[in-house]
């Protein structure tokens, strides 16, 4: 869910919760809880540059260029 949050396209808690069939207010706990658990280990996800660097750096999600390399949007 973090994921398609920090997405190039920029999804929406509002659009992600109708792809996934689950409320706003829970997509918005999810992203808060993440939010969290990085913050609770000393990085800043204050906005979604700073909650994507985060998931690179785990691994969760590839950089912008590797996508475009890929030939994905």
């Amino acid at each position: 869910m973090l994921t398609l949050y920090v997405a190039s396209r920029g999804h929406s808690p509002a659009h992600i919760g109708r792809i996934l069939a689950l409320r706003t207010s829970t997509i918005r706990s999810h992203l808060e809880r993440g939010r969290a658990r990085y913050r609770a280990a000393g990085l800043p996800t204050n906005n979604r540059t700073a909650l994507r660097a985060a998931l690179e750096a785990d691994g969760w999600t590839l950089p912008a260029h590797a996508w475009i390399e890929a030939g994905r949007p």
